[in-house]
């Protein structure tokens, strides 16, 4: 599911748009690393563009999920799959079956939410937050 949210911080409305959709891994081999899914979160009522977040390893794509596609928070992007081994996804078993997050701010940094190892995340966990302006990456929220 998209990782953005309905308002913003100001309360304005945000729209999320699927900006790329594309194998994930560089040898544009799906069975190395599945999909990345490629976000863009805007602003609907300054028309600023806040953040954008890829979504990397992602199996079973809808096929409704190509570049400009419009995609609320509960719009399936796929699932998580197992890919075969190989120097993008470098996984042998069930166990380390994965996806990557990436969140980029339009200005500045975005930051995140400390979590324990373990902690169980639903779909309406906050991780972090997008359009903040940190002054410096890997920053806590």
């Amino acid at each position: 599911m998209s990782p953005f949210g309905t308002k913003t911080a100001a309360g304005h409305p945000v729209a999320v748009t699927v900006v790329t959709a594309r194998p994930g891994c560089a040898t544009g081999n799906l069975a190395d690393g599945g999909y990345r899914i490629g976000l863009e979160a805007r602003d609907t009522t300054t028309g600023e563009i806040i953040a954008r977040a890829d979504v990397m390893h992602v199996d079973n794509k809808p096929s409704g999920i190509v570049a400009g596609a419009s995609v609320s928070p509960w719009t399936r992007l796929g699932e998580t799959g197992r890919f075969r081994y190989s120097s993008c996804y470098q996984v042998n078993g069930d166990s380390g079956a994965h996806i990557h997050l990436e969140v980029i701010n339009q200005h500045r940094y975005s930051c995140y939410l400390k979590r324990a190892a373990g902690t169980t995340l639903t779909d309406e966990t906050v991780v972090g937050r997008v359009g903040t302006h940190y002054s410096g990456q890997r920053a806590a929220c």
